[in-house]
């Protein structure tokens, strides 16, 4: 029998949004009392060997305690968080 090892995964919380009809950033929004962006990790890591943040503010998201990466082309949307996460 041969034995495959494990894919590592690496899960990804697009997290760049500008949330102009939210009101506020939607990441930091409750549910439950845990944040939006915690409880995206939080349901990936069972997955995904490593979890990270994409974010166009790194720094608000520093906060979370989280891997956070920056946007690698800002301001263009989901596509930019899509870039840096297979980048």
């Amino acid at each position: 029998m041969i034995v495959r090892p494990r894919r590592q995964l690496l899960g990804v919380v697009l997290a760049g949004g500008r949330s102009t009809r939210y009101g506020s950033d939607k990441a930091f929004a409750e549910l439950g009392g845990t944040s939006l962006v915690r409880r995206a990790a939080r349901t990936l890591r069972p997955e995904a060997g490593r979890v990270v943040v994409v974010a166009n503010d790194v720094e608000k998201h520093r906060s979370e305690d989280l891997p956070v990466r920056p946007d690698r082309v800002a301001g263009i949307g989901p596509l930019g968080g899509l870039h840096t996460a297979v980048a």
